[in-house]
């Protein structure tokens, strides 16, 4: 009996509920997600009808053919293409298997599944969140709330959840099943009825002698239980076949208190435990080795670095006192685990800096970016010290330092704002409508811990010290409403100064930007430093004011400015004049401390010309002149400011750089000896398909075998020849192979090419030369060497580098500023609202349903989820209507293109799409 008090436990039936819940409604997706999976693949080889795989490609890089599936399923992805896993699929599978091209859009460790049953509901979701087909079934937010459910359940390392949190939980799962009612008949009546009898089930049962029980809806509770504790195992196994181990550590150990406390379930999960067990001791011996490679690296850094042999390192507390010094924020240190240490990050005055090398301490991580951020700060020009007193160098020599800098702006950013709730029985009920409102604004979709979206709010509003919007309740016939106004303003000023106006107001919308990210819950890259742009795109976006920037120029500053630009040069009398007292006729010129060279004062004018030119342009100043077939096409749909400017074309470059090894009377030898002839061949092969890129991991070794030689064969080389030594002990060796591998990198520059190319091929390749696994570096020159060492060592030639062609993308936004558009081709001004909405829904790229119940609803749900002012409509005529509304439109072409010729027609293309909706 004692083994059983776990059901005595509210916290551990809290999780074990909730994991059933997840997997009823797993379960209730079955059947649609069959049915869909199959017309979403269908789809796709109708389209690509005949291509097939005939290399029998596993893995990237991949034949033309499989190319030609890539393109096709990524036209059907949402989000990031770098956050894709390629290795859960197996792309020759692509046309023949639905789950295959599933896989591409669910999250890693699924390349051994099949079939819908081996996917988790983090699988599942993930697949109808992250594919286009999907998309007019269901919003995301749904979606995300339950997988993050689902790991918060799995990722419990002792099994426990709170009441609260497992309310909540069946509260998503069931949001979730109300959503695709349209879809799948009566599913939230399903799953609220399966989870209430399972609940009930669990109640009765923790009330009764488990031992005695042997009633059929019992055993089938401890079934469900072992079921759950089963997938948590697997959810274990994924972590560590994906190297994720440092995640490992506290689940493990809290799952071996579990079943240490509860040993009836060992005889049933026993498969499972022993399962844990290896991996448990994998992780200790990877522990083991962490510590010792890295008690090795520390010995090796106090002999061969001087930075790291002292205790006395002071470069963290001089660049806290540089901070200091300049009135920047406090340098704020964190740190990367990596399998041998710790690598130092720091931010510091708007910039990032990560450390060059991994460390054993924190403490020396820390030190280590620090001396990197400061050598990078004294190279920057803005950041040059200012003159020592005995240093020969005019005075009126511009500087960095803040009394130099002509240029100081002040900026003042007002979030006012009134939100007023929907109509409502009860005061209560609007006061959380208005609420909610104003949680969506600032992107707070949950309302977390908090019970409802007034108390995470002020929650929120606390937490950034803003003071809470004021309440009115107010009464319209039966209706109750709740107005909320905020009115808040925050003041931001630029103390050290600019060379120029623009300058200094960039670097105050930088610093708004900074310190408002946690107040409007927003991140994202500012693109091209245009900070000033980002920030008044950010406060429309939220209907707010836009800022006002106060700049001034200093009476000082700017003498010294007008002196430096008016003075071809300043005499060493001058110089004296000024308290200075020249050592040499060099000593009197004028001079300015730049990264890589020394200018005399009459270059400074020049400089500082060349600083102001360099500064970001301001919004819509955009040489259209370079895109002339996109400006002829705005120009016809007479598309021109103010109501619609042209604020950015970005053009982004893809280089491919390619690694050529070319391996010739090359020898393959597996050193793990077998108890066969038969079995060291085919685990030689094995290995080797492995390392050629041939088979995946988890390939049998049967198969292995035939794989290898077929790609040898169908490339028309000779197969390698067997050795096998040993009398009772066997060890095979393949001789005189001869093979070439390909490895293809991609990247915006052509150094992240090359890296991304060295990083695929170490990621296999050490295999032929008797490695698992090599550790990658951040250096590409050391990863270079490495492959170059281990190549030469096998008596084989350098790896050769190759450019393929670049390709090109291009991307425009376009803001619509109060702009309007018409409708009166319908016979009511419902209808003409209708197609109204679906226009502009088209204007923006949003996919719907061929015949949703109302393009209005549509239109207004996707304004509010972007936390935009909604379109105003007006009827006009007798039959007509108009909408006004502001929103900022970008567009890129689809795919990437082979000349940046090719990309502009394409974009122009997608473009033409998009205005055509403008048309009635």
């Amino acid at each position: 009996m004692a083994e059983y008090t776990r059901f005595r436990d509210q916290k551990y039936k809290n999780w074990l509920k909730t994991a059933e819940s997840l997997y009823i409604l797993r379960n209730n997706l079955r059947d649609f997600m069959e049915k869909e999976t199959e017309t979403y693949h269908s789809s796709l080889k109708e389209h690509l009808k005949a291509v097939v795989c005939e290399k029998h490609c596993k893995k990237l890089p991949i034949c033309d053919k499989c190319e030609l599936w890539k393109k096709e399923i990524l036209k059907s992805y949402i989000g990031s293409v770098a956050k894709i896993n390629w290795k859960n699929c197996e792309p020759h599978l692509w046309p023949t298997e639905k789950w295959e091209v599933a896989k591409v859009f669910m999250p890693k460790g699924h390349d051994k599944h099949r079939h819908f049953d081996e996917f988790d509901v983090p699988a599942v979701l993930n697949f109808i969140s992250h594919c286009r087909y999907f998309k007019n079934i269901i919003k995301g937010s749904v979606l995300d709330m339950v997988i993050s459910l689902r790991n918060s359940v799995m990722h419990s390392p002792d099994f426990t959840l709170t009441e609260e949190k497992m309310v909540d939980g069946k509260t998503k799962i069931l949001n979730l099943a109300k959503a695709l009612e349209g879809k799948i008949p009566d599913m939230h009546k399903n799953i609220s009825e399966a989870i209430t009898q399972f609940i009930s089930d669990l109640e009765n049962y923790t009330a009764q002698n488990p031992q005695a029980d042997t009633k059929s809806e019992n055993i089938k509770l401890l079934d469900r239980e072992q079921q759950a504790l089963k997938e948590k195992i697997e959810l274990l196994t994924q972590l560590y076949d994906t190297d994720q181990k440092t995640e490992l550590k506290e689940e493990l150990q809290g799952v071996k208190n579990f079943f240490d406390q509860n040993k009836d379930l060992l005889e049933n999960l026993r498969p499972q435990v022993d399962q844990l067990n290896e991996i448990q001791k994998k992780v200790d011996k990877h522990e083991l080795e962490i510590d010792n490679l890295s008690s090795r690296m520390e010995d090796l850094e106090k002999i061969n670095d001087p930075m790291f042999s002292a205790d006395t390192l002071k470069f963290k507390n001089h660049l806290i006192e540089l901070a200091l010094k300049r009135k920047w924020e406090v340098p704020e240190f964190t740190e990367e685990s990596e399998a041998c240490g710790y690598r130092g990050r720091v931010e510091v005055n708007g910039h990032t800096y990560k450390g060059s090398q991994v460390c054993k301490r924190k403490k020396d991580a820390h030190q280590e970016v620090a001396k990197l951020a400061l050598d990078a700060l004294k190279d920057d020009f803005e950041m040059r010290e200012e003159p020592s007193t005995s240093e020969s160098i005019s005075a009126v020599t511009p500087s960095a330092s803040s009394t130099n800098l002509p240029f100081y702006c002040t900026l003042t950013v007002s979030l006012n704002k009134e939100i007023c709730s929907d109509g409502c029985q009860h005061e209560n009920e609007a006061i959380e409508s208005a609420y909610k409102k104003l949680a969506l604004l600032f992107r707070l979709n949950d309302t977390n811990n908090n019970n409802t979206f007034r108390a995470a709010v002020l929650a929120h509003f606390g937490r950034c010290k803003i003071q809470p919007p004021s309440e009115e309740s107010f009464q319209n016939e039966d209706k109750k409403f709740c107005k909320l106004k905020l009115s808040e303003q925050f003041t931001f000023d630029d103390k050290d100064g600019s060379t120029t106006k623009k300058k200094a107001e960039q670097q105050v919308a930088k610093i708004a930007i900074e310190k408002m990210s946690e107040v409007l819950n927003y991140t994202s890259d500012v693109v091209n430093e245009n900070y000033k742009g980002f920030l008044k795109e950010r406060l429309e976006a939220l209907g707010m004011e836009r800022p006002v920037y106060n700049t001034k120029e200093s009476s000082e500053g700017a003498r010294s400015s007008r002196m430096s630009k008016d003075d071809s040069h300043i005499s060493s009398t001058q110089t004296e004049q000024h308290g200075q007292q020249s050592a040499s006729p060099q000593d009197s010129a004028t001079v300015v401390k730049t990264p890589h060279k020394t200018l005399s004062d009459c270059a400074v004018a020049s400089l500082l010309t060349e600083i102001q030119d360099s500064n970001p342009s301001a919004p819509g100043d955009i040489d259209m002149e370079k895109y002339s077939e996109i400006n002829s096409l705005l120009e016809v749909y007479n598309l021109k400011p103010p109501p619609v400017k042209v604020e950015d074309v970005n053009t982004h470059i893809k280089i491919n750089q390619i690694i050529n090894i070319n391996l010739e009377n090359f020898t393959f030898k597996n050193s793990n000896a077998c108890s066969s002839k038969k079995e060291a061949t085919r685990k030689t092969y094995c290995l080797l398909g492995r390392a050629l890129g041939i088979c995946q991991p988890n390939t049998d070794e049967i198969k292995s075998t035939m794989f290898v030689k077929e790609d040898f064969s169908k490339k028309s080389l000779p197969l390698p020849k067997e050795n096998v030594e040993g009398d009772k002990a066997f060890i095979c060796s393949l001789t005189e192979i001869t093979y070439s591998l390909i490895y293809n990198g991609q990247g915006s520059t052509e150094a992240d090419a090359k890296q991304d190319a060295l990083r695929k091929a170490l990621s296999t390749l050490p295999l032929l030369f008797g490695h698992e696994a090599l550790p990658i570096s951040s250096s590409t020159e050391a990863n270079e060497q490495t492959l170059n060492t281990l190549l030469r060592a096998a008596g084989q030639r350098d790896i050769t580098f190759s450019l393929k062609p670049n390709q090109y993308n291009i991307s425009i936004n376009l803001r619509f500023k109060d702009y309007t558009m018409t409708s009166k081709s319908q016979k009511s001004k419902k209808e003409n609202r209708n197609l109204l909405s679906k226009r502009i829904l088209g204007l923006l790229g949003v996919e719907t349903e061929a015949n949703p119940p109302s393009f209005r609803n549509c239109l207004d749900e996707w304004f509010i989820q972007n936390a935009l002012q909604q379109p105003v409509f007006e009827d006009t005529e007798v039959l007509g209507t108009k909408a006004t509304f502001s929103v900022d439109i970008t567009c890129t072409n689809p795919d990437w293109e082979d000349s940046l010729e090719a990309a502009k027609k394409k974009l122009v293309q997608e473009l033409e799409k998009r205005f055509r909706y403008l048309i009635d």
